[in-house]
């Protein structure tokens, strides 16, 4: 196999600041009485929840979405969510959301494809998909 980096970043525990408003988390284990937004098919923001010692996230429920879907819902005050910073630092930026936690470590996206000799398609393909990092 043939990995690529694709982009490096770190994962944030977001919010809207209407979300929020006066009753802001001061630690990850304060998140546990919130509502999770999760994204459907992956495990990443519950790992980064048990890595933080949010052993019973979900008391304010766990809602699991498509990964656009989980990002709207965040923006629209319906809970918090763990992912990636690349994903939302425009948000972060303009004040959409608030980065209420940041790993320490970075993490990355590859781009994963049989050692060899690449057709053009893929090269292409390749090509367009850091493009639109």
């Amino acid at each position: 196999m043939d990995a690529q980096l694709l982009v490096q970043t770190r994962r944030f525990a977001v919010a809207s600041p209407a979300f929020i408003c006066d009753d802001c988390p001061t630690s990850p284990a304060d998140l546990a009485r919130f509502p999770i937004l999760q994204e459907v098919g992956t495990s990443e923001s519950s790992l980064w929840l048990a890595k933080h010692g949010v052993c019973d996230a979900g008391q304010g429920g766990v809602t699991v979405l498509p990964g656009n879907l989980t990002l709207d819902a965040a923006r629209m005050g319906q809970g918090i969510a763990v992912t990636a910073g690349v994903w939302v630092q425009a948000d972060i930026d303009s004040g959409r959301l608030l980065k209420l936690f940041e790993d320490e470590e970075d993490f990355g996206y590859y781009i994963v494809t049989r050692a060899g000799v690449h057709r053009a398609s893929l090269k292409a393909f390749r090509k367009w998909l850091r493009s639109q990092i």
